[in-house]
């Protein structure tokens, strides 16, 4: 297989249909602003592997210091996941995920040894049924950062006698996890990231969570959950412009946030819309309601076709050719 498109060492980053080989058309989107608070991970002779070329495949075996590149497909992707196993830095960019067929996570990152970026996607699990949207874990021993950057995740669904699906899950020890400009929807949990496996740290900026209209079926749902009980050491997060709903009748300090408030030490404390927790780690507040501006990753700046246009970044640096599979 070979890559779709070059990507340039420097300037612009452009996923469009310009990049695919065809001329855009008129009333393509404006030209973005640069939209990036992380920037790639540095990639050495990186795979380039264009999803419109890989057929039926859906799963990927990387070598512990191998660097990746996923090229989102110029049409929505409804295999069943995109899941990978091993590798050091891995970048998906762009694409529209709409899986069909069961599976853990729509994106499923195993055995990492440096860092993922997803950047510009939209996953829409409507059709999965019940898991998660996106999912890592690192090699042994390592601890693998994960960033999440203008990318929606919604219809995300799950049950507490099944299987609790959530929008980002960490299933094994990880760094640094940080999200940006991340916005989405979820009938059971959101960001579920409790130090049951090592974590660094959590950086959450823009982002914004709400319940799937129709769901969710459970009595008891949960858009953020960061600890799950005074036994574990938390980890320090920090909250900037983080949005979370409630459930008609349920107070969103006790049923969408967790650790809630009614926990005694590491309870979350409410004052008017904003949810805290002092006496834990958590620098910020997580806002009770919608963005003003409304979501920060709305449907149309992500997905096919996503561009962000911010110099000097690029998902492809260091020495070496571009290689291809």
């Amino acid at each position: 297989m070979t890559a779709r498109f070059a990507i340039p060492a420097a300037c612009m980053l452009t996923l469009t249909a310009a990049a695919a080989g065809a001329p855009p058309e008129a009333g393509d989107r404006p030209p973005p602003a640069c939209q990036m608070k992380w920037p790639f991970p540095k990639l050495k002779n990186p795979t380039i592997i264009d999803l419109d070329k890989t057929g039926d495949r859906d799963w990927w075996h990387f070598e512990p210091d191998q660097d990746v590149v996923f090229l989102g497909a110029s049409t929505p992707r409804t295999l069943r996941r995109l899941q990978t196993e091993g590798g050091r830095n891995i970048v998906v960019l762009g694409g529209e995920y709409r899986p069909q067929g069961p599976a853990t996570g729509t994106l499923y990152f195993a055995g990492v040894s440096g860092a993922v970026h997803v950047e510009g996607a939209l996953i829409d699990n409507a059709d999965a049924g019940e898991r998660d949207g996106i999912d890592i874990y690192s090699a042994p021993g390592r601890h693998a950062d994960l960033t999440v950057q203008n990318t929606r995740i919604v219809n995300i669904s799950g049950h507490r006698m099944g299987v609790h699906g959530d929008m980002v899950q960490t299933q094994g020890d990880v760094g640094r996890l940080r999200f940006y400009n991340v916005s989405g929807t979820t009938g059971y949990e959101g960001l579920f990231i409790p130090p049951q496996h090592a974590t660094r740290s959590a950086d959450l900026e823009n982002v914004n969570i709400r319940y799937t209209d129709g769901q969710p079926v459970d009595r008891y749902t949960y858009q953020y959950w960061f600890l799950d009980s005074i036994l574990e050491k938390p980890f320090p997060i920090a909250l900037d412009h983080v949005y979370a709903t409630e459930r008609p009748g349920q107070a969103a300090q006790e049923y969408t946030v967790w650790p809630k408030a009614s926990l005694l030490r590491i309870g979350a404390v409410r004052r008017g819309n904003g949810i805290s927790w002092p006496h834990l780690p958590y620098r910020g507040s997580i806002t009770v309601g919608d963005p003003p501006g409304g979501d920060f990753a709305p449907s149309e700046t992500v997905g096919i076709g996503y561009r962000n246009a911010c110099p000097d970044n690029t998902p492809i640096t260091g020495p070496g050719a571009v290689r291809s599979e």
